[in-house]
């Protein structure tokens, strides 16, 4: 058995307990099985080395929205989501969580400048408001 991450985009999404006979180099469609003991759902992948943040997988959209209002980011954010198809749309005003590794938070980071790990960090923060 290996034991690894879900990486995508540069996030841990998933920890996986693979079979044996996994090919732990799988990668595709923009994810990869990267194997690590310690990585946790929200830590780093940089193609070569791990950053373990232990941000939270998600967040609720008053937290998160919070911290976007305390990282100068939330006038931005919304700018993004409201220019967005409606699907980003619905998305930012009806989701029940934010998730970390979710394809459009990513794509909202990286319209508003946002990497990775900031990302990771304003989960962090969130999580605390």
């Amino acid at each position: 058995m290996a034991r690894g991450a879900i990486v995508q985009n540069g996030v841990a999404v998933s920890i996986i307990e693979a079979a044996s006979g996994y090919d732990p180099n799988y990668q595709g469609a923009g994810i990869a099985f990267v194997p690590d003991a310690f990585a946790q759902v929200g830590d780093l992948w940089d193609g070569a080395n791990w950053t373990y943040n232990m941000a939270p997988a998600a967040v609720s959209p008053l937290q998160f929205r919070l911290a976007l209002d305390q990282l100068g980011l939330r006038a931005a954010a919304q700018s993004y989501v409201s220019s967005a198809p409606q699907n980003v749309q619905d998305w930012w005003n009806f989701t029940a969580s934010f998730q970390i590794g979710d394809a459009m938070l990513v794509s909202l980071a990286s319209a508003i400048g946002q990497s990775p790990a900031q990302i990771a960090a304003a989960f962090r923060l969130a999580s605390t408001l």
